[in-house]
């Protein structure tokens, strides 16, 4: 794989900065639906910024600006001393460390927020942390230290690309008591599901094969909804789902994308 050389991180390596708390130079496999799989092996290469000056009591319009994806902001004299991050795109990522002896102030580029917050307040970096922070959609930034962000690593895969999703329907009714029938054709790209029992009895679900009303089909009571994929994942099962119920006319409502 060619090492990253831009300024800004790409997802994968994303997730590779946050193992490193964890792992010293390992092997890290990271899959995402767009991307395919991709093995990162050995230390990643990032632009680097070290001994970076955050303003003393600088606010938005005169932080100090990052230019790297690995910025050491190393003299934080004073609580908010601020650093502004680089303008960034959908899917660009920023990371900072603090070794400063205060708390920093980041803000975002322009009109950029971050984590919802005004333009002109920013979010804190506490000394001693390291924070990664990532652009969503267009103007919108979330990030923070690595502990508070750890459920926006998860959602990563799917929330750096940034993508409108079509909605398939997938309802229907059980066309005969007793007998399986195809609930979605196979899906190679299928990113996830959700289908709601309507009717007042028992229906079953299978992505493995023809459904019954046994293992391994999953049992889905009245009114209650089965669901595939993950946002921790970003993909679900791309098998042919089937579905089983006893009675005819048993209805459900269900979506794929």
């Amino acid at each position: 794989m060619t090492r990253q050389t831009a300024p800004f991180a790409t997802t994968q390596e994303v997730a590779y900065a946050a193992a490193l708390d964890a792992v010293d130079a390992a092997t890290l496999a990271v899959s995402t639906t767009n991307l395919g799989h991709v093995v990162l092996s050995g230390p990643l290469s990032l632009s680097a910024a070290d001994t970076i000056a955050a303003k003393a009591s600088g606010t938005h319009a005169d932080g100090t600006p990052l230019t790297a994806g690995m910025n050491n902001v190393s003299v934080v004299a004073t609580k908010a001393d601020s650093v502004l991050l680089p303008a960034m795109t959908p899917g660009q990522v920023c990371i900072i460390a603090n070794s400063g002896t205060a708390d920093a102030q980041v803000f975002g580029a322009g009109t950029s927020t971050i984590n919802g917050v005004a333009t002109d307040t920013g979010v804190g970096l506490a000394a001693g942390k390291t924070g990664i922070f990532v652009a969503v959609t267009a103007g919108k930034i979330f990030g923070g230290a690595l502990a508070a962000i750890a459920f926006l690593l998860m959602l990563l895969p799917s929330l750096a690309s940034a993508q409108t999703v079509t909605m398939a329907d997938i309802s229907g009714v059980i066309a005969s008591g007793g007998v399986a029938q195809a609930l979605a054709a196979a899906f190679p790209n299928r990113r996830g599901c959700v289908v709601q029992n309507l009717s007042t009895g028992d229906l079953w679900i299978s992505d493995q094969g023809t459904a019954a009303a046994s293992r391994p089909s999953f049992k889905v009571p009245a009114g209650a909804q089965f669901a595939c994929g993950s946002p921790a994942s970003a993909v679900a099962p791309g098998a042919a789902l089937s579905i089983f119920g006893a009675t005819t006319n048993q209805a459900f409502s269900g979506r794929e994308w």
